[in-house]
């Protein structure tokens, strides 16, 4: 999955979180690093390929579990990741 894709699953998972009523710190976090991606200049493979999941935390608002789930959207064994 390239940048932009992958945040628009984050945006599409920040969605799903306020409908349910999630807590809004983690909504604004999805949110805020959707928008982070899309303005990278840089694909977030690349950096995962260099200092793995933890080199997504230099993101403003990117914490240990949501550069996680960013690698894992990144990686080709997402289902969502396959497509990119």
């Amino acid at each position: 999955m390239d940048n932009a894709a992958i945040a628009h699953e984050l945006l599409r998972q920040a969605r799903e979180l306020a409908a349910h009523g999630d807590n809004l710190y983690r909504v604004r976090a999805y949110r805020r690093a959707a928008a982070e991606l899309f303005g990278l200049d840089r694909p977030a493979r690349e950096i995962i390929a260099e200092a793995g999941s933890d080199g997504l935390m230099i993101l403003p608002g990117v914490g240990e579990s949501l550069s996680r789930t960013i690698a894992e959207l990144a990686s080709d064994l997402s289902p969502l990741g396959k497509a990119g």
